[in-house]
């Protein structure tokens, strides 16, 4: 494979890796500006699904980010 083929092939994954980051950044704002806001709060002031920011609320509770699970209450 030459290297035009390697790196069309890495520019998705780095998209979503991006992406992914930013998602992350954007629920961990949610919880910072509301301490008591759950997955359902955020899923409504960001206009996602709530498994979305279920996902991405245990991503950054395992990553030692947030506190304890703040799915739907």
């Amino acid at each position: 494979m030459d290297e035009g083929a390697t790196a069309a092939l890495q520019r998705p994954a780095v998209a979503f890796s991006y992406a992914l980051s930013l998602a992350h950044v954007l629920v961990l704002k949610r919880v910072t500006d509301d301490p008591d806001s759950d997955a359902t709060s955020i899923s409504a002031r960001l206009g996602w699904p709530v498994a979305v920011i279920e996902e991405l609320l245990g991503d950054l509770e395992r990553q030692g980010m947030i506190g304890p699970s703040r799915t739907s209450r």
